[in-house]
């Protein structure tokens, strides 16, 4: 019955070509039904059938209807039905109508004035079937071509799809090149040129004037492979466009965003002064400016290339960021300011690198700006900051597990002009820490659970404390004083 459901799904009896309503009806019923295909004529007829799916997937119907959707649900059938037979059918699908697909031309057409892309949906189809079989794993990856998929015909299909000027080709081709550097089951020959060819293609693009769409398809690449980054031409352009104002107000300022994620990403492979240069003219109003995500990547590139600033850049960078960001609304920025300004201060002192390079006098000026920031960091409103600095703070390299020399340090190092105000709240707390370390620490306050316990009215005199004298507490003065009070004892319920 399989077999014959099959052969008739993909029977031309009913003068039905194309992507028709039979075997729409056959990839319903076989979709809801549990019957899984084995065997040798089964698979057999299983992959036949998937094989002519994939050769009709680009019959989208009459020109002008819901390409889109038709597109989308043609493609969603095949991939649902090879998501349900992977594991029980040796699927392999042909490479024949892939690279058809992929080199189909593009041409526009139309005395109407309006434009009609022929070979769009084919090209769309064949990149697609392409990225099934990486998500997939459907192998041999090698069968991908003619003689393998290094075969010219291949990869040039994909470089042309990247290349190609319609969007609707080129950013799916730039995530599927992306896909195919970062898949593990590509050979290890195949990968290497399709990373030699994906570099020339960006050192092509890097030379257009079109910097969004240079800067777009880098972005949808990067996201699956970052070493295509490395290629100097893509770094030295990416550096360059930030200066660009048609990057900084595009599309809202997420092009912007996505070219400082960029950077980040390739800042293994550029100098940090060389990156700062760029930097420094648009800092000010990317720090003083609303694009909460740009500023965010701004941090974590400043955070990774800061241990190669010099001192007076750094102290430069760091006023200009503390006076940007203390008070920022969102917390990841705050936060990202506080692990830049922890390492800074791990850095002017306690034998780091910027103490061994620079003047005791120079970095101490800039160690004690970064430490009344971080004790004022104690107090911020967001916990998982309050936690960080609070674990950095009782480190035992900066205080001491003796109670003794645990409260000169609290009065020295713990005690800074800017956060004076919340000093007695925080140093409470370092002051009590040591206790976590007795062995009395987890042990139970009562022999019994708190729900067995019984609990009575307790009277407690609240007016022992009315003194008007400045006596110390519970001297024999501060006794006499509390003797002058005859107010009734109040009565507090619900005390153990």
């Amino acid at each position: 019955f399989l077999t014959n459901s099959l052969n008739v799904g993909g029977s031309s009896e009913f003068g039905a070509t194309g992507f028709h309503y039979v075997l729409r009806d056959v990839c319903y019923m076989f979709l809801e039904w549990d019957f899984i295909p084995t065997g040798g004529i089964m698979n057999r007829s299983a992959n036949s059938f998937l094989n002519l799916l994939a050769s009709v997937a680009a019959d989208v119907g009459e020109p002008g209807g819901e390409i889109s959707a038709r597109l989308r649900s043609n493609l969603g059938l095949i991939g649902a039905l090879i998501q349900k037979w992977k594991s029980h059918v040796g699927i392999e699908i042909d490479p024949k109508p892939i690279i058809t697909f992929l080199k189909w031309d593009i041409h526009v057409q139309g005395n109407d004035g309006k434009s009609r892309q022929n070979g769009f949906v084919q090209r769309l189809v064949g990149l697609n079937l392409v990225e099934m079989m990486i998500e997939f794993e459907l192998g041999p990856m090698e069968r991908l071509g003619p003689n393998g998929i290094t075969d010219d015909a291949f990869v040039e299909a994909i470089l042309a799809c990247v290349k190609n000027k319609y969007f609707r080709i080129w950013r799916p081709a730039s995530e599927l090149l992306g896909k195919l550097l970062a898949c593990k089951i590509l050979p290890k020959d195949a990968h290497g040129m399709f990373l030699k060819e994906a570099r020339k293609c960006f050192d092509e693009l890097s030379a257009q004037h079109d910097h969004i769409r240079f800067l777009q398809t880098a972005a949808k690449v990067a996201t699956h492979h970052q070493i295509v980054l490395k290629a100097p031409g893509v770094s030295r352009k990416l550096i360059a466009l930030l200066g660009r104002e048609e990057i900084q107000k595009s599309n809202h300022g997420k092009n912007y965003a996505r070219l400082l994620l960029l950077i980040l990403w390739s800042s293994d492979f550029i100098a940090a002064d060389e990156v700062l240069a760029h930097l420094n003219p648009v800092l000010e109003p990317l720090l003083s400016g609303s694009n909460t995500q740009a500023q965010r990547l701004l941090l974590m590139l400043l955070v990774k290339a800061a241990r190669s600033f010099p001192l007076s850049v750094l102290e430069n960078l760091v006023y200009r960021l503390t006076k940007a960001f203390h008070q920022s609304p969102d917390d990841k920025c705050r936060e990202l300011l506080y692990k830049l300004l922890m390492w800074v201060y791990e850095e002017c002192g306690g034998g780091g690198s910027l103490e061994e390079k620079h003047s005791e006098k120079k970095y101490n000026v800039l160690r004690e700006h970064v430490r009344g920031n971080l004790l004022v960091g104690l107090m911020d409103r967001s916990l998982s900051i309050r936690n960080s600095l609070v674990r950095f703070w009782n480190d035992p390299t900066r205080l001491s597990a003796d109670l003794g020399e645990r409260l000169g340090e609290c009065l020295k190092v713990l005690y800074h002009p800017q956060a004076e105000a919340q000093w007695v709240h925080y140093v409470t707390y370092f002051l009590m820490q040591p206790t976590c370390r007795s062995a009395d620490y987890i042990r139970p306050i009562s022999k019994k659970p708190l729900a067995q316990c019984k609990f009575n009215d307790y009277q407690i005199n609240t007016t022992w404390f009315q003194t008007t004298s400045f006596a110390p507490l519970f001297s024999s003065q501060s006794q006499t004083d509390q003797n002058l009070h005859n107010a009734q004892p109040a009565i507090i319920g619900n005390h153990l």
